[in-house]
């Protein structure tokens, strides 16, 4: 799903869209997908330029969450927690709601990626 059109998708609408690209899928982990993606997308409207856009993968019992964006230098970064910060929790709940995350860095673009485990 592209994130960037002269008319871009909410963050609603992107949930909307993994909720059906995930039919099927166990409630809990559904909703730990839409979490994730909510958050990789969000970092990626706001600290990446475009072309940026969502990818999700299902294979047997994973799911992959990928975020586009051509910004290869700006990296997310999980921050330690202060309890006076308004924002920058979204990596650490990434990291706890998925097996694993991670950065492919391409010549002119990266990817942010999550892999959850699902039961069906």
């Amino acid at each position: 799903m592209q994130l960037d059109s002269p008319d871009p998708p909410s963050l609603g609408t992107v949930r909307d869209w993994s909720r059906r690209v995930l039919e099927g899928l166990d409630p809990t982990t559904l909703s730990d997908v839409e979490l994730v993606i909510t958050e990789l997308a969000t970092n990626a409207r706001e600290h990446a330029t475009g072309p940026r856009s969502v990818r999700l993968a299902r294979e047997d019992h994973t799911i992959r969450v990928e975020v586009d964006d051509a910004t290869p230098g700006s990296v997310p970064v999980e921050r330690a927690l202060s309890t006076s910060a308004h924002r920058g929790r979204g990596l650490l709940l990434v990291s706890k709601l998925c097996d694993c995350w991670g950065i492919h860095r391409h010549l002119a673009s990266k990817t942010v990626w999550a892999r959850l485990n699902s039961a069906g």
